[in-house]
Formats: structure tokens, sequence, C-alpha cells
């Protein structure tokens, strides 16, 4: 039999059923066993009763009273002999049926302490993981509330990092931010109306000197079919660049109009905490989860 209890439980109660309904089909042959003998009993009492009464007209009758009460010994015996096999495979049958059910019980308060064991199993999962869930809740909470803070300079512009050490300097907190740069569309748009306007000035020269020939091709690159700002190492090189107001005006406009468009959007924060046994050991990483 397989070591699954369910599935035993569940042959079993199959072996339950198909006992049940035979041992129904061996009581109805022992009930037509007895219902013989009683017919046979009932035919023997009316024959004595002949028997007693008969007269010397009534010979054919008599003998054939005489033949019942003759062999009522031996029909009597063997319908008894039927009878008692029947009940004793009905017997037999019974007590199969109750080792059955017997081990069923077995089985049933066995998945029944399985089922506790299972149900102990979850609660105490979910009430550990509710715990974990809520104390990242909190770290986070006070993170945000008590660190991320330190990442906005006096200018308001955000760092990408922070490092927050303990007085022994064997622990470390690390806030980090991910940032995206985007540009003002209205700025962005102004702007790009004096490069173009700087390119109509030089698209139709036949020479540049190499000054202006390197500011052409650098403001090229921060077009995007002509229709969207390239933010990038391009747009951070002009961005730095020191031009002068009299010989390109509209890129020291367009300059000035791109730096007060562009913006930086946090994404994402998160922290990575260290430590260490000694002032003198490496730093290691702690688990955060």
């Amino acid at each position: 039999m397989s070591n699954n209890p369910k599935k035993q439980l569940t042959l079993l109660e199959r072996a339950l059923k198909a006992g049940e309904k035979a041992l129904d089909k061996l009581r109805q042959e022992e009930a037509k066993s007895r219902a013989r003998w009683t017919r046979k009993y009932h035919q023997f009492m009316r024959n004595s009763k002949i028997l007693a009464s008969v007269t010397d007209n009534m010979c054919k009758t008599a003998l054939a009273a005489k033949k019942v009460i003759a062999d009522w010994q031996t029909t009597s015996g063997d319908l008894t002999v039927e009878r008692d096999q029947w009940r004793g495979q009905i017997n037999a049958k019974e007590e199969e049926l109750q080792k059955i059910r017997e081990e069923m019980a077995g089985l049933r308060a066995q998945l029944s302490a399985l089922d506790r064991e299972d149900d102990s199993i979850v609660h105490q999962v979910f009430a550990l993981n509710d715990s974990v869930v809520a104390a990242l809740e909190q770290r986070d909470s006070f993170v945000s509330q008590n660190v991320y803070g330190r990442l906005l300079d006096d200018d308001g512009s955000m760092r990408t990092q922070l490092t927050i050490d303990s007085s022994d300097g064997l622990r470390r907190v690390v806030a980090m931010v991910n940032t995206i740069t985007k540009i003002k569309p209205d700025l962005a748009d102004m702007a790009l109306t004096e490069i173009e306007r700087f390119f109509a000035r030089f698209t139709e020269a036949t020479e540049m000197d190499e000054a202006t020939r390197i500011l052409f091709d650098l403001t090229s690159n921060l077009l995007i079919e002509k229709t969207s700002f390239q933010v990038g190492p391009d747009m951070y090189r002009f961005l730095s660049l020191e031009l002068d107001e009299c010989s390109v005006p509209e890129l020291k406009k367009a300059q000035m109009l791109l730096r007060k468009s562009l913006r930086s959007e946090k994404t994402n924060t998160y922290i990575r905490l260290y430590g260490r046994d000694s002032r003198t050991d490496n730093w290691v990483p702690v688990r955060l989860s």
C-alpha cells in the first residue's frame, strides 16, 4: 500500500465501499437460506398434521406426508449448514470491514495531525514574514525621514551618495539615489531657436575657423531629428564651455536657457550597510534581508 496517508485513505474508502456491497449480498443470500428453511419447516408441520389425521382412504396423501416428515431431519440439517455457511461469511466480512474502518480512523487521525502541523508552519512563516515586512517598512520610513534629506545640498542640487559612519567607526550606512535628468520643454524650445539661428549664420559659409567648427559640430550632436535635446556627455560639454557672447550670442543664450531647463528627478533610493570588527579591518557588507 502507498506510503501517502491521503492515498491510503482513498484506497481504504474504496475497499470499504466494495466490502459493504459484498456484505449486503451475503446477507441477502443468508436471508434466502433462512427463507428456504422456513418454507421447508412449514411444509413439515403441515404434513405432520396431515399424517396425524390420516384415514384409510388417504393413502397417497399419507405417503407423501410420511416422506416429507422422514426427509425433514436431512433437509433441516442441510439448510441449517447452508445458512450457517452464509452467516460465517457475513461474520468474516464484517470483521474485515471493521479492520478497514479502524485503519481508516487511524489514517484520519494522522491526516488531521498533519493538517495541524501544516497550518502551524504556514501561520508561523506568514507571521515571520509580516514581521520582516513591518521591519523593512519601519527601516525605509526612518531612512526616508532622517537620511535621504541629507542628499540635498544647500543649493538644492541632489547628491547621488551619502556615507554616515558610527562614532566608533565600526558601522556604516551608505545612502544612494538614482536620478534621471530631464529638460523643461519651454526653455528647450527657446534654446533650440537660438541654436538654429547660429546654424543659419554658418551653414551657408564657405569657410569656418576651427573654434567655430568645433561649436558647430558639438551643437549638431545636441539635437535628435532637430526636435529634442540629447542629455548626455555632449550636453554637459556644451554647458561647461566658456562662450563669448559677442562672437556667438545665440549659443551663449542657448547655453543659459539649457542650464535653466535641466532638472534632476529622483527615480529610486536605497541604502547599503557595512560593518567591521575594528577600525583597521575592511568594511564587510551587512545583509539587508
